[in-house]
């Protein structure tokens, strides 16, 4: 199972906006975890620039400024160790993962890669797993908040945020509230 996230230069668009009009992927981070434990194996943290300024907008949510993107490789230049990490996946989490699935994919789709992606075959979204909490959808800082009583640091931070989904996530699964696995 993997737990990931992305943080980006914008929010996804229509359809029907041009491919190059689209946000692009400026830092990833995931969690490789044991399907049974949850316990962590190994993981992958990536700065990626986008060949595109950060807005100041983007710098004030996430904190990642044109500088520290710079240099550190398009998202085509990390592709391999991107499909290899994981290759072999059943199952990738996020909170609010069709919003990261969709960045994946529009990556993806500037290389040509999405059908040699190795997709997951399953995927789950702490967001929906956890709504009937509070009977509503909470954002990831909100959900750890109610499951742990307290904030967690650094949040729009793809690593910072992926080890608070894990933390909800193996509470999720203490609580009886993540299906079983095929």
């Amino acid at each position: 199972m993997i737990i990931f996230d992305t943080e980006t230069t914008g929010l996804v668009m229509p359809s029907d906006v041009p491919l190059n009009s689209q946000p692009k992927i400026i830092e990833l981070y995931a969690l490789k975890v044991d399907d049974d434990t949850l316990e962590p194996i190994t993981s992958i943290d990536l700065l990626i620039d986008p060949q595109e300024q950060v807005t100041d907008e983007i710098t004030r949510i996430t904190g990642i400024t044109n500088d520290m993107v710079r240099g550190k490789g398009s998202f085509a230049s990390h592709f391999k160790s991107i499909q290899s990490f994981w290759f072999g996946d059943r199952v990738t989490v996020g909170h609010n993962v069709n919003f990261d699935k969709d960045m994946l994919e529009l990556d993806l789709r500037r290389l040509g890669k999405v059908t040699t992606f190795p997709w997951p075959l399953g995927w789950l979204c702490t967001v929906e797993l956890t709504e009937h909490y509070k009977g509503r959808r909470m954002k990831l800082i909100d959900l750890h908040e109610y499951l742990f009583g307290e904030r967690f640091d650094s949040a729009h931070r793809a690593k910072s945020d992926v080890e608070a989904t894990h933390r909800c996530l193996v509470e999720i699964k203490k609580r009886g509230d993540l299906p079983e696995l095929q």
